[in-house]
């Protein structure tokens, strides 16, 4: 089976750790030994997960129906706002390969608002990714 990789970036705590977590969990990617050492050491939340990855240096990882997905890192930036991503992009400061995702997190902080996510969705559709050279398909 194939392998990608995926890139996360986000303002410090934005929920990226929480995120890798719950994905590396839900979607088979920790053995039992890794389980274990969760356990053992009383580690019971999402960025537990990552912070066991980091303690004996391998990179989380999980399983898409099409491949292997290894996290190859978290970004912390001052703030992820489409500015900033418009600014990456358009700089080549960063190139997403195949796909770019973006992920509202913390909606719970405005009581699950539909016209607030609009407006941050509506925010990063206005970005012509194809504007920026890049391979991403919109």
């Amino acid at each position: 089976m194939a392998s990608k990789t995926l890139a996360v970036r986000g303002a410090s705590g934005a929920g990226k750790k929480t995120l890798i977590g719950r994905l590396v969990f839900s979607c088979g990617g920790l053995g039992l030994e890794q389980l274990e050492n969760l356990e053992r050491r009383n580690r019971t939340s999402y960025p537990d997960v990552v912070r066991l990855f980091n303690e004996i240096g391998e990179k989380p990882s999980f399983w898409a129906p099409t491949a292997k997905i290894i996290v190859q890192g978290t970004a912390d930036q001052a703030k992820a706002s489409s500015a900033d991503l418009r600014s990456l992009l358009a700089e080549d400061k960063w190139k997403p390969k195949e796909r770019l995702v973006v992920v509202v997190n913390k909606m719970d902080a405005v009581d699950w608002l539909k016209p607030i996510f609009a407006e941050i969705a509506q925010a990063f559709q206005d970005i012509d990714i194809k504007q920026h050279g890049s391979r991403l398909r919109s």
